[in-house]
This record gives structure tokens, sequence and C-alpha cells, in this order.
């Protein structure tokens, strides 16, 4: 008897929504992503070169800054749609936002050392 209340308590506890996954908030975890490989593969190769890299590497450093404050945005974009889970949207600007003030602190680092 105490399973059969069990499972059809289970069963009232579904919702059906109308609600949808946000198309924004998975483009901005994609671009957080992209940030993210982009600076670390400019990692490595200023690493392989001893710290000794040219300007071609300094200029994926600003691009996977850009990427990470376009992640931002498109992730914001994503929390003010309607009838969508805003889940997606916030874990894609929270990580922007994480990577967008790790890159900008090394940045501001590098310039004053």
């Amino acid at each position: 008897m105490a399973e059969r209340q069990r499972r059809h308590h289970r069963k009232e506890k579904l919702k059906f929504t109308t609600k949808k996954e946000s198309f924004w908030g998975y483009g901005a975890i994609a671009l957080d992503i992209a940030a993210v490989v982009v600076f670390l593969s400019a990692l490595g190769l200023s690493v392989s070169a001893s710290g000794d890299a040219d300007t071609y590497l300094g200029s994926r450093g600003v691009g996977a800054l850009l990427l990470s404050i376009a992640g931002v945005v498109i992730g914001m974009q994503g929390m003010r749609q309607k009838d969508v889970f805003k889940f997606i949207p916030k874990v894609g600007t929270i990580a922007g936002m994480v990577i967008t003030l790790c890159l900008l602190v090394l940045y501001i680092v590098g310039i004053l050392l």
C-alpha cells in the first residue's frame, strides 16, 4: 500500500510546461568554451616558445576576451527571453563573467609587471 501511495505521489509532482530551452543560452556556452580553447591554445604556444611569442599570440588572447564578453551579452539576452528555461542562459552568463574577469585580471597584471 505504501509503495502505491509513493508512486501516486510521484506522478502528482510532474508538471508539463510549454517552456523550451534557450537557443541564446547554448550560444553563450559555446562562445565561452571557444574563449577557453582559444586562450589555452595561445597559452600552450606561448609556453612552447618560452614566453617569447609574437603579437599573433597576443591577438589570440584579445580574441578570447572578446569571445567571453560576447558570451556574457548573448547569455543575458537568453535570460530576457520569455517562456524558456533560465538555467542554461544563467550558466552561460556566469561562466562568461568568470572567464572575462580572469582574462582581465591576467592582462592587468601583465601590463603592471
